[in-house]
Formats: C-alpha cells, sequence, structure tokens
C-alpha cells in the first residue's frame, strides 16, 4: 500500500497487501474511493490483509484503501490504481512562418520558418499514464549552447543563427514504451 499501481489490458490480476508491523488478531475494511468493498467475482478479499483485482479494467481505476485495527489501535493506508497508457505525442503537422524578430511558438510536427535572431520555441505536448519523460534531440549534431528544455518539456531556441538550422526531435518515453515527433527549422534570409 502507498504506491501507485499501474494495469494494463494485459494485467490478469492485482493483488493489494495491507500488512500491520505487529502480529496478533487484526480486523481489515478495504475501500474503494472511500465506499466500502464487498466481495465479487471480481474482488476477492482474503482475511489476511489482501485484496485481489481480478481481470482489472478502466472500471476498476480509483482510490483503494486498507483500514486495519487491533486492541493495540489501528491504522489506515490507501494505494491508486491507475490505468495505464503508453505515451503519445499530440502533434500538429502545421507550417508556420514568423517573419519578425519577436518570439515563435508552436507545436512540434511541422516546419518552422524564423528570422535569425528571433526566439523559437518548439511545444511536445504528450499524454500517457505514467506521465512520460520528455527529451529533445538535433538530428546530425548537439542542442548548441543557445537551446535549453523548458520544465514544460518544450524545447527554447533564443536568438536563432544559421548553426540552429535542421530537424529537431521530441521523443517520449515511460515504462510501456516510446513516441517521437519531429520538427524542421528553417531560417529567413
Amino acid at each position: 500500500m502507498g504506491s501507485a499501481v499501474y494495469v494494463t489490458n494485459r494485467t490478469a490480476a492485482v493483488h493489494l497487501l495491507c500488512q500491520l508491523a505487529r502480529p496478533g488478531e487484526v480486523a481489515y475494511a478495504w475501500t474503494k474511493d472511500g465506499v466500502p468493498l464487498q466481495p465479487s467475482e471480481k474482488i476477492v478479499l482474503s482475511g489476511a490483509g489482501v485484496l485481489q483485482i481480478r481481470n482489472p479494467t478502466r472500471s476498476e481505476q480509483g482510490l483503494y484503501g486498507c483500514s486495519v485495527a487491533n486492541r493495540l489501535g489501528s491504522d489506515v493506508a490507501s494505494s491508486p490504481v491507475v490505468f495505464a497508457e503508453a505515451p503519445v505525442i499530440l502533434v500538429r503537422g502545421r507550417n508556420v512562418t514568423g517573419r519578425g524578430p519577436g518570439p515563435l511558438s508552436v507545436v512540434v510536427g511541422g516546419t518552422v520558418r524564423a528570422a535569425l535572431g528571433a526566439n523559437v520555441t518548439i511545444q511536445c505536448p504528450v499524454r500517457g499514464v505514467p506521465r512520460p519523460t520528455v527529451s529533445w534531440v538535433k538530428r546530425g549534431g548537439p542542442l548548441g549552447d543557445n537551446i535549453s528544455v523548458l520544465p514544460n518539456g518544450s524545447l527554447l531556441l533564443q536568438n536563432v543563427s544559421r548553426q540552429n538550422k535542421g530537424t529537431y526531435v521530441c521523443r517520449a518515453s515511460s515504462a510501456l514504451g516510446k513516441a517521437a515527433a519531429t520538427s524542421v527549422l528553417h531560417l529567413l534570409d
């Protein structure tokens, strides 16, 4: 109990363990989203503090809680059960041209034409459970000193120069898989 449990379409069963540090007579009570759980074909409750969810689906997502009580006191613990999703990058295949020196912000997936000296932000919106890790690479070379990855996963190119021209790849990864999307940066004369 305490950690998130991720399930997929291939998960046969989930076992949640609710254990007391001291042995003795113990009473267990299980809840899902604050509502007491009753045994069923999908939910098996063991007197030893084990909850089994058979063939979990999205309807079994929720916050599972266990309360334990004996003559010495009581304790409560919970774990979220979450349906996992492979990483997906929400690509927009638009071509964008920024003629002036002002900032330009685009979503990964198209061609970007920017003026020399402009600041360009390429966003990489991702979806997935657990949240995917986002990283960026430039094909054929390093990112460069004027480029940084922002906390939200966007790529910021400051004061773009001819060395920044090229293809940038956003990569999203988690334990369930990987996704990638590209944008090509061209510079206007």
